[in-house]
């Protein structure tokens, strides 16, 4: 008998135990990538017409959010390196998730195996949030744009989907010229009141469309489609996929592609109110679900890119953030502009302008060490080591799992 923990929460120490990390292998992990990479993009094909909305592929728009069921193909081979090590009669698994119950099962219904299985289950107390009045706040900001649409009138309208940050300098020069009205928006609540940098924030979750009759729909395509059977072969991945992820899947069908749908409904509200279409990135299923809708409304778009992979990670075809869908692509620099045409991008679209957050940068006042030191309350004549890092997932599992491959890199 094995006890094996495939989360993060190890409950009781006094026994011998295996835990996620025990039985991977960093150097596997690029071919996992491409298998999450190809189902990500084929998944759908045997249900086409399943997934279409307004002539909009909504299996391709989720593309970014399939790809986070990378840790089911992880821990598909977690469970069967484990067997393949230690051939177990008996594994006892401790976990919160129900996906991790259905990956044994499956694996060992697939393979005949021998094995028998325990489990405990238990579940993670949510913490509460300010969902409320966060929702208070966007409903009234939302108002406030609906009010004072008058304002529009003859001006040139600019639709902002993205960070702050990253548009702050591009929003301050637009708004010296009175006939720019900037409107920011995202799928989640922004600073739009007492916001010097920006007229009007759009929250589009907390903008509702009658979308019922759409939702009865969807639900009675999801009826049709996990009876398909070579919808239900199409998804495998060393073990049938469909009986582990089949929630997920109903999760798409009733609740997300409705989501999406609510947002390419209010786009289509708010066409005579748009000139033009700047977002950050169009992998994420908001922001291409935007796109999507304003390459339909023939609104331009144009995309500000927060980032881009290393020359090294980009082969042809393969990339997972390109080619873009937006008419434009802004890029910090030229050599940029040589990895994107090597990834698929048409010359013709891409402008070399900068980074505009490093204007900022360049026009901030310097500040010496000795004032960095007073205010951090350190000694000035010690070295200051800067040290950044990658953002880490609220999911935990997720965060269990990268905090591994990074100390197996490193080691």
């Amino acid at each position: 008998t094995i006890i094996l923990y495939l989360n993060n929460y190890i409950i009781d120490l006094s026994f011998k135990h295996y835990v996620l990390d025990d039985f991977f292998d960093v150097k596997d992990f690029p071919e996992l990538e491409k298998e999450i990479e190809k189902l990500a993009k084929i998944w759908y094909k045997p249900i086409e017409k399943e997934t279409m909305y307004f002539n909009i592929q909504l299996g391709e728009v989720i593309e970014f959010e399939f790809r986070k069921l990378w840790s089911f193909l992880l821990k598909i081979d977690t469970v069967l390196n484990t067997i393949k090590k230690l051939n177990p009669s008996r594994i006892f698994i401790i976990t919160e998730k129900e996906e991790d119950i259905r990956i044994i099962k499956e694996i060992i219904k697939y393979n005949k195996l021998k094995i028998k299985l325990n489990y405990k289950k238990f579940e993670v107390q949510q913490k509460k949030n300010s969902k409320k009045l966060y929702s208070i706040v966007a409903k009234v900001q939302n108002y406030y744009f609906n009010l004072n649409s008058f304002r529009l009138k003859n001006k040139n309208k600019i639709l902002f989907i993205g960070n702050l940050r990253q548009n702050k300098s591009v929003l301050k020069e637009l708004k010296k010229n009175n006939k720019n009205i900037i409107i920011r928006a995202g799928e989640y609540l922004g600073k739009g009141f007492f916001n010097e940098h920006t007229y009007f924030y759009l929250t589009f979750k907390d903008i509702k469309n009658n979308t019922n009759k759409i939702k009865s729909e969807f639900i009675g395509r999801w009826m049709r489609v996990k009876e398909n059977k070579r919808f239900r072969e199409n998804l495998f991945y060393k073990t049938p996929l469909f009986d582990i992820i089949e929630d997920k899947l109903e999760y798409y069908f009733a609740d997300y592609f409705i989501k999406l749908i609510n947002y390419i409904e209010t786009i289509k509200k708010l066409k005579d109110k748009i000139d033009v279409v700047v977002v950050n990135n169009d992998v994420l299923p908001f922001e291409r679900s935007i796109v999507k809708v304003t390459h339909k409304l023939r609104i331009p778009t144009l995309a500000m890119i927060d980032g881009y992979l290393p020359e090294k990670q980009i082969k042809k075809g393969t990339s997972r953030y390109f080619p873009f869908h937006t008419d434009k692509i802004i890029l910090f620099s030229n050599h940029q502009k040589k990895i994107a045409v090597k990834d698929k991008n048409s010359e013709n679209s891409l402008i070399v302008t900068g980074y505009p957050p490093f204007d900022e940068y360049f026009k901030s006042k310097k500040i010496s060490k000795e004032e960095i030191c007073r205010k951090l309350n350190i000694l000035n004549n010690k070295s200051i080591i800067l040290y950044t890092t990658e953002g880490h997932s609220k999911n935990l599992t997720e965060s269990a799992i990268l905090g591994a491959i990074t100390e197996k890199n490193y080691q």
